[in-house]
């Protein structure tokens, strides 16, 4: 177990889902109604549905740093 503070989005994979959706979803797209809105939804979630270890390693929290990864973070 592993102390987090209360606010702690880097380590709550339910923040890394939410902007996934966001990503694959709606960014930079209006959809035209809530129903196609719920549509993309449902699509993303039958996609991501399908891979259910891509998802937990796109969403699983990182408590050590990857010096690579951090390196590019920094080259942009």
């Amino acid at each position: 177990m592993v102390a987090l503070p209360g606010d702690s989005p880097d380590r709550n994979p339910i923040e890394g889902l939410w902007k996934w959706v966001r990503d694959e979803v709606t960014q930079h797209y209006c959809h035209d109604t809530v129903r196609d809105l719920s549509a993309a939804c449902k699509t993303f979630i039958d996609e991501i549905n399908q891979n259910p270890r891509a998802v937990v390693r796109r969403l699983w929290p990182r408590f050590d740093l990857d010096p690579e990864v951090e390196y590019l973070g920094l080259s942009t």
